[in-house]
């Protein structure tokens, strides 16, 4: 067994070591189970490996204490510093590299799905459904990319296009046009928030259209009424 130092016990993982001849995890987690290692002899990073290993196995701490030969406030312990030495900065390039691997992994995914139903003793009914996950398979992706961003949605594109006339403010009939692109958008994804809201800015729309046409009504009144105004 290693003899690293115990204040200096390196990665959890993937951890670099010259002997070749060092032992497995897995190897050293059946020599504690059949008594041919000593927990004693273990060092922190060989402890690390093991709780690690267990940890993704499934196993509980009080199980992992049992078979480590330790307590289970040490187990505690080197979980909670296994979880800061994986933990993960924020990173521009970070989000990037996950979408990458999304498309990867969705491409695997509809790969495998067609080359699964392309023998020729598969049914017909079979080959269909299978088309259909292919299609679930890139619709969910789709859809992933939308709210990372990545991709616009319906909403976006009604969004872009106010902001580019923001220059021309739109007519009264635009903007209900508009307002009702929207509703129809947010219906599909059941936001009563904004749909909530929506409502509320129709309805203002609405108010003041009418008092700007009450206002123009008013001013023909008073300009026929006074001839002075008429005459000049």
């Amino acid at each position: 067994m290693s003899t690293q130092d115990p204040n200096n016990p390196g990665p959890t993982s993937g951890g670099n070591h010259d002997d070749d001849d060092k032992p497995t995890v897995l190897s050293i987690i059946r020599g504690l189970q059949n008594g041919t290692v000593s927990p004693k002899s273990l060092s922190i990073y060989d402890r690390r490996a093991g709780v690690e290993h267990l940890t993704g196995e499934g196993y509980s701490i009080v199980e992992i204490a049992e078979i480590l030969k330790v307590s289970e406030r040490t187990i505690a312990r080197d979980r909670k510093a296994i979880q800061e030495a994986n933990a993960i900065e924020r990173d521009p390039a970070l989000a990037d590299q996950f979408v990458g691997r999304l498309e990867r992994e969705a491409d695997l995914a509809i790969s495998h799905i067609r080359r699964a139903a392309r023998e020729k003793k598969t049914p017909a009914s079979v080959k269909v459904d299978a088309e259909h996950r292919c299609y679930q398979v890139f619709s969910d992706y789709v859809q992933r990319l939308q709210r990372l961003g990545y991709l616009p949605t319906a909403a976006h594109e009604i969004r872009a296009d106010l902001t580019h006339h923001v220059d021309e403010p739109p007519s009264f009939e635009q903007m209900l046009t508009e307002i009702g692109q929207l509703e129809f958008v947010v219906e599909k994804e059941d936001d009563g928030n904004v749909q909530r809201r929506l409502g509320e800015l129709k309805k203002t729309l609405t108010q003041h259209a009418a008092h700007e046409q009450i206002e123009q009504i008013s001013e023909a009144v008073q300009h026929k009424e006074d001839p002075d105004v008429e005459n000049a």
